[in-house]
């Protein structure tokens, strides 16, 4: 059930790729595929999302089909493949077209301004290494759990939800692999066009891999805690608290440098 509101869901959001990309003005304010060179480039806005929207259409029919055949934890391997394939394909469309409209300008003066590229390689050297510390971990943990582990738990840290091992393995190094693509996708933001431009783009734009770090972070750290109750029957609800605690924190940094 869930499978198939997760396809209807990318089906839904391709149609609405679609119905928008003649509309980057109204679109900005808050819906479409929002990434920097969407924003530099009405060109690019539109040529990505009708590459987007038909590639959500078809993957979202492809994930109902495929929920009849793959377990939940394959089929969450798939949605994760999909979705780092499509953004990738639309960033590099979006990337294409705005380089194309921009030397097409050279000479006239609304040229599209591109902001100085971001070092993303520190960054993307610490979310590498998450997922190696976390890949160790289970690693050495791994044998010694049982088939069926505790994944989910209530406010009194009590499991109310339990699946097989191998989605210790597959959720966090999935989400981790899709932080990290995300950040290489930031290594050069451009802001031009958008709604509310940020003062600063470079600052916003290190404000969301700091974010996107600790969102990883996080995801490090409740794994290793499933991992904890699963082994010693011990389950830290502070350290959960205060990973949400962090990530609300520099979500609130990331708004305020917009402004």
């Amino acid at each position: 059930m869930i499978e198939t509101l997760l396809g209807i869901i990318f089906i839904s959001s391709g149609v609405l790729c679609l119905a928008i990309r003649n509309k980057p003005k109204v679109g900005r304010y808050m819906i479409g595929f929002r990434v920097p060179y969407t924003f530099a480039s009405e060109r690019a806005w539109k040529r990505a999302h009708e590459v987007v929207g038909v590639m959500f259409i078809a993957f979202g029919f492809t994930l109902i089909i495929l929920a009849k055949f793959l377990s939940p934890s394959l089929l969450v391997v798939v949605m994760l493949t999909g979705l780092g394939v499509i953004i990738s394909i639309g960033t590099f469309v979006a990337r294409r077209e705005a380089e194309l409209e921009s030397f097409e300008r050279l000479d006239e003066d609304a040229e599209i301004k591109i902001v100085k590229p971001i070092d993303v390689k520190p960054w993307i050297a610490i979310s590498v290494a998450m997922i190696l510390i976390y890949s160790a971990i289970l690693a050495y943990a791994y044998p010694l759990l049982p088939g069926k582990v505790a994944v989910h738990f209530d406010l009194s840290g009590k499991p109310n939800r339990f699946d097989d091992k191998i989605i210790l393995f597959v959720h966090p190094i999935g989400f981790m692999l899709l932080m990290t693509l995300i950040m290489f996708l930031l290594r050069e933001p451009t802001f031009r066009g958008s709604i509310i431009k940020p003062r600063d783009p470079q600052k916003l734009a290190k404000e969301i891999l700091l974010l996107l770090v600790i969102v990883e972070f996080v995801i490090l750290m409740s794994f290793v805690n499933v991992i904890m109750f699963n082994l010693k029957g011990i389950f830290l609800g502070w350290l959960q608290i205060l990973c949400l605690t962090l990530v609300l924190i520099q979500t609130v940094r990331v708004i305020l440098a917009r402004f």
